[in-house]
This record gives structure tokens, C-alpha cells and sequence, in this order.
């Protein structure tokens, strides 16, 4: 006799097929047909033109540098303006099929992205151990903007991680304290005097440990500095960030 588990998974299965048959699946980025591929909505070619970050990063801010680095190896930028988290990584740049899922997942409705997310990440065997264990926390977007949306985006990614990272926790424990302008076309310097104050973060937080921040995009590090000090007011002290792309 099947288990429920197994009949479940069956009927998915037939769902999901059906969909397809019906709704033949298309790449995001090319619009080639991707029905048997790997990527449910990327096509082979397309994954091949992701700029993934490997492990030669600013050990601060994640940011990507060609060739061989020694461990601890800090940015000019780091050293200069230390940001207020411990840690950052990124899964890839933010450019060709890169930027093409981010943008998909934040500005057409790419909720169903989330398993594209969790194959993708599953090939990088160095994120799965930064995040095996952690908290993880979404940054929040205002409740008029995920009104709006119909989702956070950050959300969407920290479930697609969890799905792929079983001893991983979501916890919604940051809440936006007003709206912001778009971030898009603001200079560091606006970007960071914009994000002043704009979380607050629920009482208790210092109980956890090992908190990552989940965002889909990482430029200045604006946004991700303002969580980290909302965080840092409840004593949260080790504080950790990861953003699928990296601008």
C-alpha cells in the first residue's frame, strides 16, 4: 500500500505534467521550450551564462575578486565602511540569466520560482554548509508593498533554501517601520541615509544564534546594514547575510 507521502507525491507528479502538456514551460531568458530539462524554467544554455561567485570573496561583504585570495581578505570598500553584519555571500553577479531570475522572482510574479532557487543553489556545495544549522531572515518589505506584490521575494528564497537545507529555520522576526524610495538610481550615500531606521526587529531575537539575512540582491549593502542594526538592538550578535545576486 502507498503512504500518503508517496500518493502525494504521485499526484503532484500527474498535476505538474499535466500543467505541462497543457502549458508547455518556457525559459525566462531564451523562451526555448525547457519541458525534460533540469530547470523547470531555465534552459540548459541559459544556466551555462550564470556568473557563479566562488570562493575567492571579501570575507565582510562577499564580494567576488578574480583569482586566489588569502582567508580573511577584507574590500577596500569593507575597510573603509565596515558594514554592521559579520559575514555575506552571494550565489552569483547580477547580470545575464543572474539578473534575469532575480528580476523575474521580484517584478513578474516569479513566486514559483522557488524550486528553480533550490536546484540551482543545490549545485553549490560551499553554500549549503554556510547555511546548514542557521536562522533565517527574510528582509521584510512594507506590508503596502507585499500588499501590492502579493509576496516578499525574500521570503520565496528563504523557503526555497529551507526546502534545500532541512536543519535551516524561517523566521520572520524583522518588520519594515516605513516605506522607502526605490534604492534604484540613489547614489551610497542615499541609499544609506534612505534605509536609516526603516526595520525594527521583535523582542527576544537575542536568544538566537548564527541569524542569516536573506535578501534577493546585495549593491551598497544599504539595506542589509539597516537589518543588521535592528537586529543588533535586540542582541543578536552574530549576523550573517546571503542575496542570490550580487550587484
Amino acid at each position: 500500500m502507498l503512504s500518503c507521502a508517496n500518493t502525494r507525491s504521485r499526484v503532484r507528479w500527474v498535476w505538474e505534467n499535466s500543467l505541462d502538456f497543457l502549458y508547455p514551460r518556457t525559459c525566462i531568458q531564451c523562451g526555448k521550450l525547457v519541458n525534460g530539462e533540469t530547470g523547470r524554467f531555465t534552459c540548459k544554455e541559459c544556466r551555462k551564462s550564470i556568473c557563479w561567485i566562488n570562493d575567492s570573496v571579501c570575507e565582510s561583504c562577499g564580494y567576488p575578486f578574480p583569482g586566489k585570495v588569502v582567508n580573511g581578505w577584507v574590500c577596500a570598500d569593507c575597510r573603509d565602511n565596515p558594514p554592521a553584519f559579520d559575514s555575506a555571500r552571494s550565489a552569483f553577479l547580477y547580470q545575464s540569466m543572474g539578473a534575469r531570475l532575480v528580476h523575474v522572482l521580484k517584478y513578474e510574479g516569479g513566486v514559483w520560482l522557488r524550486n528553480e532557487i533550490s536546484q540551482l543553489l543545490a549545485q553549490r556545495s560551499e553554500l549549503l554548509s554556510f547555511f546548514s544549522g542557521k536562522i533565517l531572515v527574510p528582509v521584510p518589505l512594507h506590508p503596502r508593498k507585499q500588499l501590492a506584490r502579493g509576496y516578499n521575494q525574500s521570503i520565496v528564497i528563504a523557503e526555497a533554501i529551507q526546502s534545500l537545507v532541512p536543519d535551516t529555520h524561517v523566521r520572520n522576526i524583522l518588520r519594515r517601520t516605513r516605506m522607502t524610495p526605490s534604492q534604484t538610481f540613489l547614489s551610497r550615500e542615499k541609499r544609506l541615509q534612505n534605509m536609516q531606521g526603516a526595520f525594527a526587529c521583535e523582542q527576544g531575537a537575542g536568544e538566537l544564534d548564527r541569524v542569516i539575512m536573506i535578501d534577493d540582491v546585495q549593491t551598497t549593502g544599504a539595506t542589509l546594514n539597516a537589518s543588521a542594526l535592528a537586529l543588533r538592538s535586540q542582541n543578536v550578535h552574530y549576523i550573517s547575510a546571503f542575496t542570490l545576486a550580487h550587484g
